[in-house]
């Protein structure tokens, strides 16, 4: 899948053997020559990339309040992994806000890229949506209950700051916003072009 990551990602390197392949993760071997000269077997972990989407609708931010027999129920932005048929993450990323949301949008802007934990390579890439195209009925999946809120750009600031879970790991962003405007102001993040 092509996408966009950040320049100092850390990727399981291309003589890396494949040990172990499950449901979510992926486990990779490789000889790694250490500074004395000597080898040691090193390991990393792959998992398809999430896509986060923040929309903006009627002036306002799209929240979901989700509810998963694994997780609970959790106010979110919407998101969701790759997945084999998505051309590119900014593929699932409209994929998975129209499933989740009913909502399509003409204009999408990558934000931020994230690497949570350099002995995973998994990146989460945050998405603007605005400008919508259309709006259609949700298409959730059987292992998820969904209910879309519009909320105005403070509300979801507010709760973005104060959120220690899901949310709140886009205080980042958001720390430096006062309004929709200072969101749609935001430029594209630029790192580097793979093919993974």
């Amino acid at each position: 899948m092509r996408k966009v990551i950040p320049q100092s990602s850390v990727l399981i390197p291309d003589n890396a053997e494949l040990v172990f392949d499950g449901v979510l993760y992926s486990t990779y071997h490789w000889p790694q020559t250490l500074f004395d000269g000597s080898s040691a077997t090193f390991e990393m972990l792959k998992r398809r990339d999430t896509a986060v989407i923040i929309g903006i609708a009627d002036n306002k931010l799209i929240l979901i309040n989700e509810d998963q027999p694994h997780s609970g129920k959790r106010t979110t932005f919407p998101a969701g992994s790759a997945e084999t048929a998505d051309e590119d993450i900014k593929a699932t990323a409209a994929r998975e806000m129209l499933e989740e949301t009913g909502y399509a949008f003409n204009s999408w802007r990558l934000l931020e890229v994230k690497q949570p934990a350099n002995d995973i390579e998994w990146f989460v890439h945050i998405w603007l949506a605005y400008d919508i195209a259309d709006i259609t009925a949700q298409k959730t999946d059987p292992g998820e209950k969904i209910k879309v809120s519009l909320l105005e750009f403070s509300e979801v600031k507010k709760r973005v700051l104060a959120d220690n879970g899901v949310l709140g790991e886009n205080k980042d962003l958001f720390s430096n916003l006062s309004s929709i405007d200072d969101l749609l102001s935001v430029p594209e993040f630029t790192g580097k072009v793979v093919d993974r």
